[in-house]
């Protein structure tokens, strides 16, 4: 059978798999002939049918595990590079992004850290070992959502254990990177620009610096985590919807918590995991219905679009290997004609002898 096809559950011919890495960024920014409106429709329907909202929780529960040991793993690299530049650029953000609550929680845990006794060397292995072990629960619900949404097998478990934890820590060092130019970028301009500190660190620049490696960090899990032919694309849709709705949902949701939320009234101590859970789930779904966008615009674009010259030399290379015959058609020449079966019942009763009466 030719790896580019595969047999359909309910017929069992051969059918072409989409290979989605020949559709080009610009099909994609074109919705892949969508208009917004259906988009829109097929985004909002494939994201009930897939019940991505149960994906969701799975990535709040897992998320909330793995702040812990990303937190451990942010604080002793900061402090192992003998920065305190960095662990404030990560509270900063933090409390800019996080209800008071859930940032109270991350703060108590940080200071937590810097006051912890024996070798950071160890404190950071163990870091390590447990981000792996429950960041990779939270990828292994995005791959399974994302698998749903392009109707593609899942990987074996191996292959998608291994994909899991390459992307936790993969994104680790996207978000380092970006702690790194907010702390360190400063510095660096006020020496190309001496008296322009001030501008590079304002609102508008960190919003910028920070949507920029979002939507790289997320990129990069739409094109790993599915099982499907991807390619990575630096700007996919999906990944500037997600990165665009999710710093607006940070500044939404402190201002509604701040306005009209009762939660410490409410949940008491428990205002802080509770928020933080809601933040995450939401989160989630942002992240999951970004990958949703890039699945319906990735149909539509390999339904649509025109062959090319690779394809044609592909189909030209698939058409000349050889196939085997299915099973449920006969050839022609393997069935005799009438004509043939009428000469050979009659040779038949030539040289057949009639029993005696």
């Amino acid at each position: 059978m030719p790896e580019d096809a595969s047999p359909t559950p309910v017929t069992g011919k051969l059918t072409p798999v989409p290979n989605y890495r020949l559709i080009s960024t610009a099909a994609m920014w074109r919705f892949g002939g969508l208009r917004p409106w259906q988009l829109v429709y097929q985004v909002v329907v494939g994201f009930q049918r897939h019940a991505l909202f149960d994906r969701s929780a799975q990535f709040a529960y897992y998320a909330t595990l793995s702040l812990a040991p990303m937190l451990i793993v942010a604080v002793t690299l900061g402090v192992q590079l003998g920065s305190n530049d960095m662990i404030k650029t990560i509270l900063a953000a933090a409390e800019n992004m996080l209800p008071p609550e859930a940032f109270t929680l991350v703060r108590q845990e940080i200071d937590l850290l810097r006051s912890a006794e024996g070798p950071l060397s160890v404190i950071s292995i163990f870091g390590i070992v447990f981000l792996a072990i429950s960041g990779r629960q939270i990828f292994l619900a995005v791959g399974q959502g994302l698998d749903d949404a392009y109707d593609a097998p899942r990987r074996k478990f191996l292959m998608r254990n291994l994909v899991a934890v390459g992307v936790t820590y993969l994104l680790l060092f996207v978000a380092m990177t970006a702690v790194g130019v907010l702390t360190f970028g400063p510095r660096i301009a006020a020496r190309f620009f001496p008296g322009d500190e001030g501008s590079f660190l304002n609102e508008t620049v960190r919003w910028l610096v920070s949507a920029l490696f979002l939507a790289l960090g997320t990129s990069f899990v739409y094109a790993a985590t599915p099982s499907a032919k991807l390619r990575w694309m630096p700007l996919s849709p999906g990944a500037v919807f997600f990165a665009l709705s999710w710093l607006s949902l940070t500044k939404i949701f402190r201002v509604y918590v701040a306005t009209f939320g009762t939660y410490s009234k409410t949940y008491g101590a428990l205002a802080g995991v509770v928020l933080l859970l809601i933040f995450l789930y939401m989160t989630g779904a942002l992240l999951l219905a970004g990958g949703q966008i890039n699945s319906v615009i990735h149909r539509a674009a390999w339904k649509n679009r025109r062959p090319g010259r690779n394809d044609v030399e592909r189909f030209k290379k698939l058409v000349a290997r050889p196939q085997e015959k299915p099973t449920d058609e006969i050839n022609s020449e393997d069935v005799p004609s009438e004509s043939n079966n009428s000469g050979a019942d009659a040779t038949i009763g030539q040289t057949e002898p009639s029993p005696k009466q």
